[in-house]
This record gives structure tokens, sequence and C-alpha cells, in this order.
């Protein structure tokens, strides 16, 4: 990193560019708006960094260094214009990225689902420790479900994590179907959603799914985030939303019993949290961010100029 902060600095130095355009990464990109204001340089940053979430400390740099925040959230401009940082909103990026190429009768056909059954998708994260810690919970909900409702099931696994996965499962694979590469038809196809925290939430947001959200670290871990994050909800569909309407269970709340009972809930209120989702939805703008975004940018090289 080190090496990289000096090879841009001598290029900000020698190149004199025009215009310095950050993207995510605050940790690194932060110290890169540092340097180009030093040397006069405008700088604009695209993915507005979750300084509302923890990290206040960095808002005072964005303040000092950002010239324009390009802002993905809703939320986001409204937070910053506190902090008297310029700001657009353009729209989330993965509204351009996730959707379904199959039907729902041509997904099950193709993985081989019956029908009518209640299909319940089971995502455990992307990362090994994720999965280590989420998916045993996942599959307590599922056999204690099993014996609740005629459901099957389908477990969303990710090329890194395949292996662990498998490992896993064990007597669990039956009533299983694990499907791969088709994340986001399994996610729009099932009637209801258990996930981790993070990104996947945008996406079931996206499709339109019902959805709890499961999370869980190590002790020392939930315990320093206890201290720095200070917001209510850890999900970015109920943080857009401004309340729980995925229900979320962390740390120590995350126990199985709880999780059937709320799935089961869900199942049963399946259409309003639809109708609350496509409301929710609406809140994340329209396609075309990064083409916004370029916008945003043409702009700023034209006041400089």
């Amino acid at each position: 990193m080190r090496e990289a902060s000096r090879t841009l600095n001598r290029f900000m130095l020698e190149g004199k560019p025009s215009l310095v355009v950050l993207i995510d990464y605050p940790g690194f990109n932060l110290r890169l708006a540092r340097m180009a204001k030093a040397k006069s340089i405008p700088v604009v940053y695209y993915v507005a960094p979750q300084v509302w979430a923890w990290g206040n400390w960095r808002i005072r740099a964005i303040e000092k260094y950002v010239d324009e925040l390009i802002c993905i959230l809703p939320f986001e401009t409204d937070f910053y214009r506190r902090y008297s940082v310029r700001t657009t909103f353009v729209g989330h990026p993965l509204l351009d990225s996730v959707s379904s190429e199959l039907c729902g009768a041509d997904f099950r056909e193709q993985f081989r689902l019956e029908k009518e059954k209640i299909l319940i998708g089971l995502l455990p994260g992307s990362r090994r420790e994720e999965v280590r810690r989420i998916l045993p919970i996942m599959l307590e909900v599922k056999r204690s479900l099993e014996q609740l409702l005629e459901a099957q099931f389908v477990l969303i696994v990710f090329p890194g994590v395949n292996s662990e996965v498998r490992a896993m499962l064990g007597k669990h694979a039956t009533n299983m179907t694990i499907v791969e590469n088709r994340t986001h038809e399994a996610i729009k196809h099932s009637d209801i959603l258990l996930c981790t925290s993070g990104t996947v939430t945008l996406e079931a947001l996206i499709l339109g799914t019902p959805m709890l959200i499961l999370y869980k670290v190590s002790f020392l871990s939930w315990l320093i985030g206890r201290l720095l994050v200070k917001i209510p909800c850890i999900g970015l569909v109920n943080i857009i939303a401004g309340k729980e309407i995925a229900r979320e269970f962390v740390q120590f709340a995350a126990k199985p019993s709880k999780i059937v009972d709320a799935s089961v809930r869900l199942l049963n209120t399946r259409a309003t949290v639809e109708d609350e989702l496509r409301s929710v939805r609406g809140k994340l703008g329209e396609r075309g961010a990064a083409k916004k975004a370029a916008v945003v940018v043409t702009q700023m090289l034209t006041r400089c100029s």
C-alpha cells in the first residue's frame, strides 16, 4: 500500500491530472484525497464511505478533502450535507446487475424442484468464517421446518466456499438442492430467504424476496462492533427502510427456535412484506448509476477547466 501511495503521489506531481476520481475503499482513498488536495487537484468520490454506520472520524477528512461525493444510498445525501459536503445521489449500481434470467417455472424445472411446494432459500455467505458460523444455524432451522411444513430448500453456494459447505452438510443434504451460479434466480424464486447480512439483502430487496437476516461473528468482533456501530439495524434493507421489515437475528439472538417461528410467520405474511419491499426498492433510485456518476464527473471537469 505504501508503494502504491508513493507511485500515485508521484503521478499526481508529474502528470498533473485535472481531477482525481476515487471509488470506495476509504482507508486508502482518503489518503489519496489528502495528497490530491495538497496539490490543488479537485477530488470526486464515488460510493460514499459508510461513516453513518461507523467511522465518524472520517467525516472531517471527507469534508476537508472531497469536492464532490457521489452517493448510492438514498439517505446518504442528507447525512453528508449536514457536514457541508457537496453530494449527488445517483442510485444503486446493483439495479443494473441484479436480475433473474429464468422464470419461476423454468428455475424449478432446471433444478428438479417440485412445482407447488414451498421453496425456502438459504444463503450462508461468501466467506469461510461466515459459513462456519451461520450454516449450522440454518441447517438446524431447516430440520425443524421440515417437521412443520411441506417445504423444499435451496442452498445458495458461492464458488469460494463450495467445498466448505459440502463438508458441513452431512445428513442435512437430503431435501436440499445446491445452487451455484444462479444466485439471483434462487433468491428471486424462493418464497422466503434466510441470509447473512450484507449486499445480499439489497439483492433480495431488488428481487422482491422476503427475508430473515442472520449475523454471527466471534465474541470479540461482536463486542468491538457494539462499540463502533451507531445504527439500530445492520441489514441494508432495514437501514434504507428506516425500520425493520426484515427480522434480524444478531449474535446471541440467532437461535434456531426463534428463526423457525419467524420463518413460519414470514410465510404467512409474505404478500404484505412483498408490498413493503416494493416500496423500499423505489428509494434506491433508477438504473444507470454509473452513467449518472460519469455525468457528475464530467460536470466537475467542466467547472475545473
